[in-house]
């Protein structure tokens, strides 16, 4: 189910390192990025947003001090492409209640998993270019963010309504690491990351799940000048 992802190709492997020794954070470029900043500055920060994120699992020893976020769920050995995904995710809205749920080689039951947890928003950034079963995704059809990659289809990116992120997407790719450490992620999967994240600051600011998942992966969105769009609710914080 996996296919090339964990690999690196396509969805992403390897670069640079996040800027602070405290806690996981975006690079400066981004962090201080208007669109970012000025939802933090308003106190949107996915506060009562629950994200379940599909993946390796989150290794919390690898990121400094991540027990200060709320995660919970699965736990992977070391810092792999889960721990990744996790650290930019609570970049973007450190608010977010976020839960891991591990995904093992071509096992589709984390679909069934992340069901259970009743999550605002499911995350996954991973896939194959062979379908899967339908009826195990179709229930988080509308609140599941997943990639596409170049050369699709990929799935479960590719199944009716189902979000995705592409290679072409204007969301950040990178680069993404941890201080200190050989471990870097880039490509689309982090993209996602940062998608998903800044769905989960639109879902405080007033939208559905559905409503964000479709306005961030909608032909034309530009998260540089998002904040302009009138369209856009108009969150009072937390």
């Amino acid at each position: 189910m996996f296919g090339a992802g964990f690999r690196g190709r396509d969805v992403g492997t390897s670069l640079s390192a996040f800027r602070s020794v405290r806690v996981p954070v975006l690079p400066s470029a981004l962090r201080s990025h208007t669109t970012i900043a000025a939802f933090h500055g308003q106190g949107i920060i996915g506060s009562g947003v629950t994200v379940a994120l599909l993946d390796t699992g989150v290794n919390r020893r690898a990121l400094v001090r991540l027990d200060g976020y709320g995660i919970e769920g699965s736990e992977e050995p070391g810092p792999g492409h889960g721990t990744g995904m996790a650290a930019v995710l609570l970049s973007v809205a450190p608010g977010i209640r976020l839960i891991s749920v591990r995904a093992r080689g071509r096992s589709e039951t984390c679909f069934e998993d992340a069901l259970l947890t009743d999550a605002d928003i499911h995350v996954c950034a991973w896939g194959s270019p062979t379908a899967m079963r339908y009826e195990v995704v179709e229930p988080l059809a509308e609140r599941l963010l997943a990639v596409e990659p170049a050369g699709g289809p990929w799935f479960p990116g590719a199944f009716p309504g189902v979000r995705s992120v592409g290679v072409a997407s204007p969301w950040p790719a990178g680069p993404f690491g941890l201080e200190g450490t050989p471990h870097r992620w880039a490509g689309v999967s982090m993209s996602c990351a940062v998608a998903a994240g800044f769905a989960a600051l639109l879902v405080q600011s007033g939208l559905s799940p559905a409503e964000a998942l479709l306005r961030i992966s909608a032909p034309g969105f530009r998260f540089d000048n998002c904040l302009s769009q009138q369209s856009l609710p108009q969150g009072e914080g937390s």
